[in-house]
């Protein structure tokens, strides 16, 4: 069975897509960025979901299959978004995974400032989540 990925390794990747997904959000309004910054935006919330799940299942917690669960429990953790927020970043991914999306894409790049503010927010937290935790473990080390 392949192993998993710590949610540390995983972060790191995040943040370096979360940095990316600012750069180009910095860019000029055109189609290319548009669309540059709309696969930025997927795999930047790939990689929050593969965080999530793997903060949970370093924790010693059940499993959560669907990003639903995960979001809703990032926001009781107070990781990640409340409920409406998180419904919403959750559409505006699905829509954008549709065959034909139509003006879909115009749509969810008019929100992505937002969901990079709360990607953004979600990467504060659960790096502070394990920054809290190196140095509790730095500190019984040395007691």
């Amino acid at each position: 069975m392949p192993v998993s990925p710590s949610p540390k390794i995983l972060l790191t990747h995040y943040e370096w897509s979360l940095r990316r997904l600012e750069e180009i959000l910095k860019e000029e309004k055109s189609d290319y960025f548009r669309d540059a910054a709309l696969e930025r935006f997927g795999f930047t919330y790939d990689l929050a979901i593969k965080c999530l799940a793997a903060v949970r299942r370093e924790r010693g917690e059940e499993t959560l299959a669907e990003p639903e669960e995960l979001w809703r429990w990032a926001g009781e953790m107070g990781y990640g978004p409340g409920e409406d927020e998180a419904t919403d970043l959750l559409e505006s991914y699905n829509k954008l995974k549709l065959p034909n999306k139509g003006g879909v894409g115009d749509a969810v790049f008019a929100k992505l400032d937002g969901y990079f503010a709360t990607f953004n927010d979600l990467m504060k937290n659960l790096a502070a989540l394990y920054s809290e935790n190196s140095k509790n473990s730095d500190n019984s080390d040395g007691a």
